[in-house]
């Protein structure tokens, strides 16, 4: 398995030159947000309307042309928050703690400048729930549509 983290300029790069890699990750986003019109340029919309001040980082383990796992990382040094979403994991490597291995990377790479992650989880995805609480995340509060925002301080 390879691990790459993107900023959006290498991820505008990479998407120019990995065809059959970027279809499977638009695939990948396609069924984490249960949208088949999804296309990897929504991405950079996305980015380009985010937060002035803020960062964005892109996480993603793969082997060959299969994406295992996502994970995308927004966050400011101002005000040394960060938020976490994009987390899938592939059904075919779920319960290989490969998701929690992939979050605890991600926030040791960070913790010197972050010191509060946050994220949102469906109340009833049971198993994201409990990953996020290995990693220490505790709910904080619940919003409409049964989601539940978890909170990290470090």
């Amino acid at each position: 398995m390879d691990h790459t983290l993107f900023d959006t300029s290498q991820l505008l790069e990479f998407i120019r030159t990995k065809s059959k890699f970027i279809q499977s990750l638009e695939k990948t986003i396609q069924i984490y947000r249960n949208n088949d019109k999804f296309v990897i340029m929504d991405l950079i919309k996305e980015y380009i309307n985010s937060e002035p001040n803020t960062q964005t980082k892109y996480s993603i383990i793969h082997k060959k042309n299969t994406i295992i796992s996502t994970c995308r990382f927004i966050y400011g040094n101002k005000n040394k928050k960060g938020y976490f979403n994009l987390v899938y994991t592939n059904p075919t490597y779920r319960g290989l703690k490969i998701c929690q291995n992939h979050l605890k990377q991600l926030i040791d790479m960070h913790k010197d400048t972050i010191t509060t992650f946050e994220l949102h989880v469906d109340v009833d995805n049971i198993p994201a729930k409990k990953c996020y609480e290995n990693i220490g995340f505790s709910i904080v509060d619940k919003h409409k549509g049964n989601v539940y925002l978890m909170r990290l301080q470090i």
